[in-house]
């Protein structure tokens, strides 16, 4: 009786309720505060507990918290890097190398003037040609071939944002091969390594161009050769070893960058704009009446130069032009009328490449469209050079680094400006300038790391979304049939009950007998609108004796007969 008290009759009378001392003593406060807050006092608690609606309401709550948070975080700008001094630097497979010279990932010496073998895919200008060592980390560049680069990842770099990650410029060309500057440059050692302005870098950035500091941090995944990369321009090195500062800005370690291998870059980076660039003028006239001595190798054009490349060049720069403006010219030229082909035709023994490429083949790869774009800008007096490294890469949006593979290796053309000194332009790669890259936050890179993570994952996510459903079913199941075995049969038959009077609109916060009144009174009260006679009337007042006498009366014992007859009163009452 007093379980009944507890669950089947939560609604008798006070009278009644207080003629149950043993029920009360045994709702302790903790306990009962306990049954008030999760609604466990109630008839059917524990089909409330696992419903639907429940679970709808507690995937809204979360829901709406997690989209909260993602648009608190869209406001938070990524840092654009660690402290200065906790920037890390380590090797721990020390290879030294020649003082001021190249060596190849596994440790062998660069020779100057080294090249591959003239066919495609040769690999002479470097080994490991697939993991980061493409061709163009040489002492020279062959225009020609391109060794065969792996989809690996080859190094990982934590920067705030993209940009061309250099490693070796190439200032002489001849027609077919480029050649880096033969002068080693300065060692200097230390964590901290300061770097120098070098060969046409600009010391004091003008007053309409601003610059920023730019911390990039690389992690080396597999054996590289000794060249630091860094996103131009590089003032300081926090490197475990000594680095040989070049003229033109290349930056070479003593020992091969080994797997494993950490160091870190800080770059003043100016804040480069189509407009500022664009605002900087024709760099040949300002050239020409002001010269720069140290920028006349980067001027000079092979002797196999022909005469239709040089008057496509002068086609495309119009006069009084800036020579932003006869960039993109040139790169819109090349976009419409080539073709990009890694299995492009070797031009002929003796050929000018880059005539080749644009009136014969039209067909080719980074290196020969560079080359072609870097030979019509100094044909116009434009001091260029080629650059070879790596285009940034994938971001993982939840680690925030750049995953950079080795099929990110790549060249790239450096054009020279009076104020703001070496900007990259590539026909091939798109990568913001400086000024134009978009700011990320912490909330957008959560927002696309999730819907990478629905992209990438969608399968998985599906059947583990469904196990989670039938789960939650089996749960629901389980507790609806735990719920009626503690119900049991007349407590089962009370719940139909409420729920009848529920729906009449009866207020059901009263014993059994005078729910039955209130039912009876009802239907007199509409007699137009009544849905029983007087004799289903006297089933539910003998249903709810029934009832009551089950929850309430000690001498009451649990028949099937009993219980039989209460479901004929129930049935007939339509209960």
């Amino acid at each position: 009786a007093a379980g009944f008290v507890a669950v089947g009759a939560p609604a008798a009378s006070a009278a009644t309720i207080a003629a149950q001392p043993a029920v009360l003593k045994v709702r302790s406060r903790p306990l009962h505060t306990a049954r008030r807050l999760f609604g466990w006092h109630r008839p059917h608690a524990a089909r409330r507990l696992f419903s639907w609606r429940s679970g709808a309401r507690a995937a809204l709550v979360i829901a709406v918290g997690v989209a909260s948070t993602v648009a608190i975080l869209s406001v938070v700008v990524i840092p654009a890097g660690p402290a200065t001094l906790t920037l890390p630097a380590f090797i721990d497979d020390v290879r030294p190398t020649a003082p001021g010279g190249l060596a190849h990932p596994d440790g062998s010496t660069s020779l100057p003037g080294e090249v591959g073998d003239g066919t495609r895919g040769g690999s002479g200008s470097s080994s490991n040609a697939g993991d980061g060592g493409y061709p163009g980390f040489a002492e020279s560049l062959d225009t020609s071939i391109r060794g065969p680069l792996s989809n690996n990842i080859v190094m990982r770099v934590r920067a705030p944002q993209p940009d061309f990650w250099r490693g070796q410029t190439f200032a002489t060309f001849d027609g077919r091969f480029w050649y880096a500057d033969s002068d080693p440059g300065r060692p200097a050692d230390g964590a901290v390594i300061d770097v120098p302005p070098a060969d046409g870098d600009v010391g004091q950035l003008s007053s309409g161009v601003d610059a920023e500091q730019f911390v990039q941090t690389y992690f080396v995944e597999v054996d590289q050769p000794n060249l630091i990369f860094a996103a131009y321009r590089p003032t300081e090195v926090i490197f475990d070893g000594a680095v040989w500062r070049r003229p033109d800005g290349t930056l070479r370690a003593d020992v091969v960058l080994t797997e494993g291998s950490v160091y870190t870059v800080i770059s003043t980076r100016a804040q480069i704009t189509q407009q500022s660039l664009r605002d900087q003028g024709d760099v040949s006239v300002r050239l020409a009446s002001r010269p720069e001595p140290n920028l006349d190798r980067y001027l000079a054009l092979p002797a196999t130069i022909t005469d239709r490349t040089r008057t496509l060049a002068d086609e495309l720069a119009a006069p009084g032009a800036s020579t932003y403006d006869t960039v993109m010219a040139m790169q819109g030229w090349l976009g419409s009328h080539v073709q990009y082909d890694l299995n492009a035709a070797v031009p002929a023994e003796g050929v000018d490449a880059v005539d080749d490429f644009l009136f014969e083949s039209r067909r080719g790869f980074c290196e020969q469209i560079a080359s072609a774009l870097a030979v019509m800008l100094r044909a116009q007096g434009v001091p260029t050079r080629l650059a070879s490294g790596y285009v940034p890469g994938e971001r993982d949006r939840i680690s925030g680094v750049w995953n950079v593979r080795g099929s990110d290796a790549h060249a790239w053309v450096e054009v020279w400006f009076p104020q703001s000194g070496w900007q990259p332009f590539d026909p091939t790669a798109d990568v913001p300038m400086a000024g134009e890259a978009q700011q990320r936050t912490v909330g957008a890179d959560l927002a696309g790391a999730l819907s990478d993570l629905l992209r990438d994952h969608a399968g998985q996510l599906l059947a583990a979304t469904t196990i989670v459903l039938i789960v939650a079913l089996i749960v629901r199941l389980s507790a609806w049939w735990l719920g009626r075995r503690r119900r049991g049969r007349w407590g089962l038959l009370q719940d139909r009950w409420h729920r009848a009077a529920t729906r009449r609109g009866l207020d059901t916060a009263c014993s059994n007998p005078e729910l039955a009144r209130r039912w009876a009174n009802a239907e007199s009260l509409a007699p137009a609108h009544a849905t029983l006679g007087v004799a289903d009337l006297d089933d539910v007042h003998r249903l709810a004796d029934a009832l009551d006498r089950a929850a309430f009366d000690p001498t009451w014992i649990d028949t099937d007969d009993a219980y039989n007859e209460a479901r004929r009163h129930s049935t007939r009452a339509r209960v």
